[in-house]
């Protein structure tokens, strides 16, 4: 297949047009049935983006709820964010019922997440199962990208973060202007070794920060990770919430 030399720049344009010119004519006859259409759907889109923000903070504390009592992470399909949007939307009496099993999701709900959440705040989900099912092909993505992409940046912060201590320290001992330039850059020298080590299974860092890799390091990455060729963080970005 030959591919096309146009710019895509070139193909598509973007332009804004009042919503009275996409609407169905006989939709559109008058005023009223424009307004009575835009209430409808900025309704909808504020209910929308109220489940989508409950989704979001409740994600946030159980995988730091899992996290905290050393449980295993949960690996999230698109129809986990699916199921977690039904626990915020005012149950129906009619409509299918939901065969996906979140009993992992209610428990956690009903023990944890209700002491910060009121149920007064469930949404009526009428007619939203179209930009729902949209939504949670985004938030899957979203999520899946945010791991693949940003998981090496988690690890360096952390690494940073719980060796900041002892770096400081061992800066603040060097009083000489020059010698103290010196051993900061042996130090960042040296934690980049850490880094690499961390990543690449080796072990090429200096005795000073053995004990460090000895508590840390299991928590960061399993032991057969390779960051050359380890794809299974692609495949599965979920299971590495825990480290």
């Amino acid at each position: 297949m030959v591919k096309s030399s146009i710019d895509p720049s070139d193909k598509y344009m973007i332009i804004k047009v009042p919503l009275q010119s996409i609407l169905i004519k006989k939709m559109s006859t008058t005023q009223s049935n424009l307004n009575y259409i835009n209430d409808k759907m900025q309704n909808a889109i504020e209910r929308v983006n109220k489940i989508v923000k409950h989704t979001y903070y409740f994600l946030r504390a159980y995988i730091l709820y899992l996290h905290n009592n050393n449980l295993p992470p949960v690996t999230f399909i698109k129809t986990d964010f699916e199921a977690l949007f039904k626990m915020f939307i005012v149950p129906e009496k009619r409509g299918r019922k939901m065969k996906k099993d979140i009993t992992q999701f209610t428990k956690f709900f009903d023990t944890e997440y209700c002491k910060i959440f009121d149920k007064k705040d469930l949404v009526i989900g009428t007619n939203l199962s179209g930009m729902l099912n949209y939504e949670a092909t985004s938030m899957h993505t979203a999520f899946s990208n945010n791991m693949i992409v940003h998981f090496e940046k988690h690890i360096e912060r952390y690494l940073y973060r719980t060796t900041k201590e002892k770096y400081n320290s061992i800066v603040d001992l060097v009083k000489n202007k020059e010698l103290k330039k010196e051993t900061i850059k042996t130090l960042n020298s040296e934690l980049k070794l850490i880094k690499d080590d961390i990543f690449n299974n080796t072990n090429l860092h200096p005795e000073l920060w053995s004990k460090w890799m000895i508590i840390e390091k299991s928590k960061l990455i399993p032991d057969d990770y390779n960051i050359l060729e380890n794809k299974d963080i692609e495949l599965y970005p979920s299971k590495y919430l825990n480290y």
